[in-house]
This record gives C-alpha cells, sequence and structure tokens, in this order.
C-alpha cells in the first residue's frame, strides 16, 4: 500500500493527464504530485532508455544493480523482466541481486556490477572505478553508465519513499522509468 495517496487524475493538467492515459504505471501516477518536475524527469528518463549507449543488457544490469543496492522492490521487479527481454542470464540478475555466482557471470557484466558499486559507494566513479570504466567502455558510454546510476537511483529514492505499488503482471505496461 502507498505510504502517500496517489493524486486524483482529474486534478492534474490535461498535458498530465494524457500523461497518464498513455503510461498507467503507478510511478508515473504517484510523479504527479510533482507536475512541474514530472514532464522534465520523464523526458530525462525516456532519453536515458532510448538514447543510452550502453547496450540494452548491460543498462539494465546497472539498473538492477542500483534497485537491489536501494531496496526499490518497485524497481527490481519491473527490470528483471526487461532485463530479461535484453538477454541478461538469470545468474546476472542474481549476482545484481545478491553477488551469488558472481565469478561464473561474463567479465562485462561482473564490470558493470563493480562500476555501478563504485558509483553509489563514492557518488560518482572513483578514480580506480574511472580508469577501469574508461579500459572497458568509451567514454560516451561511462557517461551513460554514469547518468544511468544516477537516474535509477533517483527514481529508487522515490519510488521508496512514496511506497509506490507494485501492479500485477497483467496490469503491468511497459515503462521507460518503472
Amino acid at each position: 500500500m502507498a505510504h502517500i495517496d496517489y493524486p486524483p487524475v482529474d486534478s492534474l493538467p490535461p498535458a498530465l493527464q494524457e500523461v497518464l492515459r498513455k503510461k498507467k504505471s503507478n510511478v508515473f501516477r504517484m510523479l504527479m504530485h510533482s507536475p512541474g518536475i514530472a514532464p522534465g524527469l520523464l523526458a530525462f528518463a525516456e532519453t536515458v532508455k532510448k538514447e543510452n549507449s550502453l547496450p540494452a543488457d548491460l543498462m539494465e544490469l546497472a539498473i538492477l544493480r542500483v534497485g537491489y543496492a536501494c531496496e526499490a522492490t518497485y524497481e527490481t521487479s519491473r527490470h528483471e523482466h526487461y532485463g530479461r527481454a535484453a538477454g541478461l542470464s538469470g545468474a546476472s540478475i542474481e549476482a545484481a541481486r545478491s553477488n551469488e555466482g558472481i565469478a561464473a557471470i561474463r567479465s562485462i557484466d561482473r564490470t558493470v556490477i563493480a562500476l555501478t558499486d563504485d558509483i553509489l559507494k563514492n557518488d560518482g566513479l572513483s578514480s580506480a572505478g574511472r580508469e577501469r570504466a574508461l579500459q572497458t567502455f568509451g567514454t560516451g558510454q561511462v557517461s551513460d553508465l554514469v547518468l544511468t546510476v544516477g537516474l535509477y537511483k533517483c527514481v529508487c529514492y522515490f519510488l521508496r519513499s512514496f511506497g509506490v505499488d507494485i501492479e500485477s503482471s497483467k496490469d503491468r505496461p511497459p515503462s521507460l522509468m518503472g
């Protein structure tokens, strides 16, 4: 049960009502408590998802690691599905969750998990993390990884603070952010 009631849709400006007609997830509904910020945040999230230079599986792995680190069940319940659809193995998802079997997953997956942890621990890449990241990825991909981790840390804080309810699987629409 959400910690705070969702705002009534009919109280929102028409443009935001239209957003909710298209994006029927609870995270979008709850975001409407911030009608001035919601459109920009949604645009940023859409750009991060659609224009990310990281391969989709690695982007989803980083998102999952953030979600697990922040104990954001809404986020991880959504992105486990998206990660599998992007080609993540069950072993990599489990490693992102608990570090179980991390030695057995692809080297690139271990690197993304380690870099995500570095960003979260240090509120940005440490010197060693930056060096490792640049040995593995181009500068644009490193930038996209940092922005992805930062965005989803923000999203996880929001989800946990407001207790956004997880939709049932039959009601779960595709989402850019949740």
